[in-house]
């Protein structure tokens, strides 16, 4: 059963939303106090913060994303100005809920933010990895190129961290979050938008290798791989594969 730790400091608000059917699916701990709260977390593992929209919740916000960015927020508010909406999704929080809602409702964004963190989890640094062999090309990650046999390549950071991701994850999927919450903190539209034009410049470079394959999963993320140098009809066959 999925641990859900419940902050409020309106004594009503637990009561109000969490009904039986909800005790059967997940198990709540309700605290009113944010040091209690800091100190759970940095002590027990915690699936998902759910945190009520008060000045003391904000601050909670804010004091979680400085300890862990990766820890699942599902925010309860109750707001009807368009304004402090906008300042709200500016915390960058998993999920939100806006009352009144029905306990449906809310099981279903528990539920999406649960599955949403998992593909945001923090890839492990790789800050040792200096140089990678793949394909017929050689990258230097210390000195940022990439050397091919059409030539070389100056790369920038976030085209240096984006191939590190990749080429040390090789034959692994990785997701769009994942690469988004590594590379640039956090996960909008902007971001997304960016990352995409970035991994278009990659792949214009990855193509001067035959042997070297980046396959794009259409929703999920891209995974990086290498042709055997001993199947020339492979190397033919991939060649002219759209992975697009």
């Amino acid at each position: 059963m999925k641990n859900i730790l419940f902050f409020a400091t309106n004594n009503e608000l637990p009561f109000k939303l969490i009904d039986q059917h909800l005790k059967q699916l997940y198990d709540f701990t309700l605290i009113r106090d944010i040091k209690n709260m800091v100190q759970y977390i940095c002590k027990q593992p915690t699936d998902l913060c759910m945190i009520e929209n008060s000045q003391d919740g904000i601050r909670l916000i804010q004091s979680l994303k400085l300890i862990d960015d990766t820890i699942p927020i599902l925010l309860i508010a109750n707001i009807d100005n368009k304004e402090d909406k906008a300042r709200l999704f500016e915390l960058n929080c998993t999920e939100y809920m806006f009352q009144p809602f029905l306990s449906r409702e809310l099981v279903l964004r528990i539920e999406n933010a649960l599955n949403r963190i998992q593909t945001t989890r923090k890839l492990p640094q790789q800050t040792s990895v200096e140089t990678i062999t793949i394909g017929n090309s050689i990258i230097d990650f210390k000195n940022r190129t990439f050397q091919s046999p059409s030539g070389n390549h100056l790369l920038s950071h976030k085209e240096n961290e984006l191939l590190k991701i990749l080429c040390v994850n090789k034959k692994h999927l990785i997701t769009r979050e994942q690469i988004l919450m590594q590379i640039w903190k956090k996960n909008d539209s902007y971001s997304s938008k960016s990352m995409d034009v970035y991994i278009t410049r990659i792949r214009k470079m990855l193509k001067e290798d035959e042997l070297i394959i980046l396959q794009n999963y259409y929703g999920s993320g891209y995974m990086l791989s290498e042709l055997n140098t001993g199947h020339e009809w492979r190397k033919k066959q991939y060649a002219t594969l759209d992975v697009d």
